[in-house]
């Protein structure tokens, strides 16, 4: 397998790349049975993304045409951008090649695709949103011309600094509605904001310092984890700038983050050890010690956490309702107990 494997919204399926990144297999969690896998023109090269959202708008002559999901979006080992439907009756939507990333020529375009439906002066369009660690964003958008479905690159930013992590979709209220922006965290902690339209920068800040892993969001907060073991949450406000919500400081320092979602967001660290905190707050609500180390990051589905660890291990966890820990170390209380499944 090429990426982590990606479930769906619902839960009901979960997509993963196999025989080296040539095909996507699709399973039903209902009762575990696979579907028909998708074969591939050419091999996966990044992290697999699943738009699931909602449906695709495509940009045509006259209309937006709506195309139902979900759908597998990732870069090719040729550094083509590609969009590949699960359902077998969809049209196909044509592939665009991304650049060549001018200070690093030989290296593939790694993270996965970011796919954002939202509305611009000419109607309402799916932006697809890729970077590279050397510094580039690539916006690319669904076109239809002549009944023909195709991808499009309409944006290149190439003067960033080397980022930390792929671009991410932040949402803030506005007296006039609400505005969309893309965070761009630089490895140093250093990061800008920009308009996805023009990838024009709106805003300048920085973090508390150096990030260790990718940044994640929620959508409305921008979360990093930092080489001095601490987490911190920065939220947009336009007009006013980005401003810290919380910064909070775990044991230990080789922390990363896994991802945010219905209000908790989940780091992990090099020896196994998971805590989930509280987005609005920061306060761990639980902690856990794996058997061993992790070997993807840990997996919310639902109400469950899915956790490999580098000794074969795969384990389901519930996520209970906890009131918060003082403090996340190997001493914290103990988590239910993980059962195989």
């Amino acid at each position: 397998a090429c990426s982590p494997i990606r479930f769906a919204r619902d839960g009901g399926r979960l997509i993963y790349a196999s025989d080296q990144g040539a095909r996507l297999e699709i399973v039903r969690t209902a009762d575990w049975k696979p579907e028909p896998p998708l074969v591939l023109g050419g091999a996966i090269s990044s992290q697999l993304a699943l738009a699931d959202a909602g449906p695709l708008r495509a940009r045509g002559k006259t209309d937006d045409a709506e195309l139902p999901g979900p759908w597998a979006v990732y870069v090719s080992a040729d550094r083509t951008l590609e969009m590949r439907s699960l359902q077998a009756d969809a049209p196909p939507i044509h592939g665009v090649r991304l650049p060549t990333p001018r200070l690093a020529p030989d290296q593939g375009w790694p993270w996965a695709p970011v796919v954002d439906t939202a509305a611009d002066g000419n109607g309402t369009v799916s932006r697809v949103i890729t970077g590279h660690p050397s510094g580039v964003v690539c916006r690319a958008e669904v076109r239809r011309t002549d009944d023909i479905l195709h991808l499009v690159i309409t944006g290149v930013r190439d003067d960033l600094p080397p980022l930390a992590g792929p671009p991410l979709p932040l949402r803030a209220t506005t007296a006039n509605g609400s505005a969309v922006a893309l965070a761009c965290v630089a490895t140093s902690g250093k990061a800008e904001l920009l308009d996805p339209e023009t990838l024009r920068t709106v805003l300048s800040f920085e973090a508390s310092g150096a990030t260790r892993g990718a940044p994640v969001t929620d959508g409305a907060a921008l979360f990093t984890a930092l080489h001095d073991g601490s987490i911190q949450a920065i939220r947009w406000q336009p007009g006013l700038g980005m401003t810290t919500a919380w910064q909070k400081q775990l044991d230990g320092k080789s922390w990363t983050l896994a991802g945010a979602r219905d209000g908790r967001l989940t780091a992990l660290d090099s020896e196994g050890r998971i805590a989930v905190l509280d987005t609005r707050t920061g306060e761990p609500v639980w902690t856990h010690q794996a058997a061993a180390p992790l070997s993807v990051a840990p997996r919310p589905v639902g109400s469950q956490l899915a956790l490999a660890t580098v000794d074969g291990g795969l384990f389901w966890l519930s996520l209970p309702q906890a009131p918060p820990v003082e403090r996340v170390s190997g001493n914290a209380p103990a988590p239910p107990q993980e059962a195989a499944p």
